[in-house]
């Protein structure tokens, strides 16, 4: 299941090999900013165009980069507790 104002796409790579979120209509590609206070001391990665993401203040934005690797590395995502 998915949270509320979470996200699964459309997300796609843009012609700059960035990591992009596919609004479309108006608003066109969306990019990323990271706002500290995730669980553990981390930070939330959220989609720009806000200024205090769930009132998250000190974001900021950022670049996610796609790149082709020649051994892929699996990963491991877990959610984080309530």
């Amino acid at each position: 299941p998915i949270g509320k104002n979470q996200e699964r796409g459309p997300f796609k790579i843009n012609d700059d090999g960035d990591l992009v979120f596919a609004a479309g209509g108006l608003t066109g590609d969306v990019g990323f900013q990271a706002c500290p206070g995730a669980v553990g001391g981390g930070w939330k990665i959220w989609l720009s165009g806000v200024d205090k993401p769930a009132g998250s203040e000190g974001c900021t934005p950022f670049t996610m980069k796609a790149l082709k690797e020649t051994e892929p590395k699996k990963c491991l995502y877990s959610s984080a507790p309530a």
